[in-house]
């Protein structure tokens, strides 16, 4: 359960980081 969490948590900072770039 914690992974899956952190994982999420993970793919939304990326997410984040790309839109930022654009």
């Amino acid at each position: 359960l914690l992974s899956v969490l952190l994982m999420v948590l993970v793919d939304f900072f990326y997410l984040e980081v790309v839109i930022q770039l654009w």
